[in-house]
């Protein structure tokens, strides 16, 4: 709709050949933007997240209007020029780090005082009112109006009076024959749905930051998520059955699952869902993609302690949910978001732009990163490597943060890192265990596996690896070992650990006795290396990832507990 900047509705000018400047208050250029560009007006685009660090506003009072300019990076425009104002979600006024709360809470009013007082001044055409927004935001109103326009609105009463409430609730219900001949209520709309999940995460404790609150309740997470599968384990392996929103006949089991609190299942062995099942319904095969824990995913972006002008790095593009949480709280300009998979960041990108969501979406091999847009605030990983790739912290500045899951096949923990001078980092392991898909980055082909193996007895249960707290401790003497479950010719279960060197163990059910056989070969002998882990985990005290100390140099990657010191393998 257009507005004058007094609120009042106007009819469309006719056009002329005077020049078109419009003001675009907006974090991206929308497609209303590029459209207005393409007919020929003079957009000039601002972020009034931008003020007052990084634009300037000088306006003096002269015949009865403000005068003056703003002036930008990329922007200088005289506001007697201004012929409409396109106002599409800019962000907050970004403040001067180190400011005290009351003086942030009296230079945002001041601000907004100032620089939005001008602006609603200016005698132009306004799309998107910002005080019509805001009036629209009102219940009364929206009933007021529903009714207005010849909708049907139920009995409301609005009262801070015990007694008028009570009144009508006690007033008798509809005569159920009625009842039977109305219409089915209507569906709810999803972005009420979208408005549910950030309570629920409120209510878990996931978010406590109010306008984290907002931007989940902003961003559709069905948008993103038009097919899943869910996993169920089975003695023939991981079965899926494939949830679309293209049969209506899932479209409330497809609805209940997007806006649960659960990882969903995009892509198995590399192919969507919905193409890899599409005759089946389900199947068997490989995770490799997926749309993330929201839980897990507000927990990560806390931990990041976004500030409003951070610049932020993805490795893991995924289906860009994230990215447009990112997105709608920092501006696509401050994004860049990467993956492997060119058919993921093709339809990523696609879906942000739906949205009017801009971030810069690129196909590259995560392990090292995107040195284009460096330096970096922030870097936010949604695989698992058991190292820190150095280009990560080569390309976030001193004080930044990185939050990535350190994690091989065997075990891992999510890792806060803060970036130092002379590419160094140091971190911890957040409380809260999660985990991610490995990283599907080209891997070199493994060695056949070593046939000079030794036989003997263990004491060691491969089911203390079931513990993440010993996992954890476990991988990092077993890098690269991946584990599997198998039966041998004579129908006896095992437990396997493998790594591309070559070597393998295999641990068998446990005897009367307590004792299980046990099968290695290759340069390291696998399962020895697990004693001698465990050896040290029991007389350490059972210590979980929580109390190991990350560090990283140019040279060197070392995880640490109590002087216990373990070195990655650094790629």
């Amino acid at each position: 709709m257009t507005w004058t900047a007094t609120g009042r509705p106007v009819k469309r000018p006719t056009v002329t050949e005077a020049p078109t400047y419009v003001l675009a208050l907006a974090a991206d250029d929308d497609r209303v933007v590029r459209e207005l560009a393409g007919r020929g007006a003079t957009v000039h685009r601002v972020d009034v997240g931008d003020f007052p660090l990084d634009l300037r506003m000088t306006a003096g009072l002269g015949a009865g209007r403000w005068e003056g300019e703003l002036r930008g990076l990329a922007v200088r425009l005289a506001l007697r020029h201004v012929t409409g104002v396109y106002y599409r979600r800019p962000t907050q006024f970004r403040l001067p780090e180190g400011m005290s709360g009351p003086e942030r809470l009296f230079a945002y009013n001041e601000a907004r005082r100032g620089l939005g007082g001008v602006l609603h001044t200016l005698d132009c055409l306004w799309i998107n009112h910002p005080i019509k927004v805001a009036a629209a935001e009102y219940k009364p109103v929206q009933l007021a109006t529903a009714r207005a326009c010849g909708l049907a609105v139920p009995e409301t009463l609005i009262t801070n009076d015990p007694e008028s409430a009570l009144r009508l609730a006690r007033r008798p219900h509809p005569n159920p024959h009625h009842l039977r001949h109305r219409r089915p209520p209507p569906e709810r709309h999803p972005m009420s749905l979208a408005e549910g999940l950030a309570d629920m995460l409120v209510q878990a404790g996931a978010i406590t930051d109010p306008t984290w609150r907002e931007v989940f309740a902003s961003v559709p997470r069905h948008h993103f998520v038009p097919h899943f599968a869910y996993a169920t384990n089975t003695p023939q392996g991981t079965h899926y059955r494939l949830i679309t929103s293209a049969d209506p006949a899932h479209r409330d089991a497809w609805l209940k699952g997007v806006y649960s609190d659960t990882t969903l299942l995009t892509h198995i062995e590399g192919e969507p869902v919905e193409a890899r099942f599409a005759q089946s319904k389900g199947g068997h095969g490989r995770q490799t993609s997926s749309s993330t824990q929201p839980s897990l995913m507000a927990r990560m972006l806390h931990a990041l302690d976004l500030r409003d002008h951070h610049t932020v790095l993805e490795i893991g593009t995924g289906t860009g949910y994230n990215a447009a949480l990112l997105s709608r709280r920092l501006g696509g300009h401050r994004v860049t978001s990467i993956d492997i998979d060119p058919e993921l960041t093709k339809r990523a990108e696609a879906k942000l732009a739906e949205l009017g969501l801009y971030p810069k979406i690129r196909t590259a091999d995560g392990r090292q990163g995107h040195p284009a847009c460096t330096p970096y605030d922030r870097m936010i990983s949604t695989c698992a490597l058991p190292y820190l790739p150095p280009a990560w912290i080569e390309q976030t500045r001193p004080g930044g943060l990185i939050i990535t899951n350190l994690a091989g096949l065997v075990g891992g923990a999510m890792l806060l890192a803060e970036v130092g001078p002379r590419n160094t980092a140091r971190g911890r392991f957040l409380a809260d265990w999660a985990g991610f898909m490995p990283s599907r980055h080209p891997t070199k082909p493994p060695h056949q596996a070593a046939g000079d193996h030794v036989a003997g007895t263990t004491r060691l249960s491969p089911k203390v690896l079931d513990d993440p707290a010993f996992a954890f401790c476990a991988q990092l003497h077993v890098h690269n070992a991946r584990r599997y479950w198998a039966t041998d010719e004579n129908g006896r279960d095992l437990t396997g650990l493998a790594t591309p060197d070559g070597s393998w163990a295999e641990v068998y059910e446990p005897d009367a006795d307590g004792s299980h056989l046990l099968h290695q070969a290759g340069p390291a002998r696998l399962w020895s290396g697990l004693e001698e882990a465990y050896a040290w985990w029991r007389s350490a005290g059972r210590p979980n990832w929580k109390q190991y100390a990350f560090r990283a140099t140019p040279d060197e990657q070392r995880v640490s507990c109590d002087g216990y010191d373990r070195y990655l393998p650094v790629e």
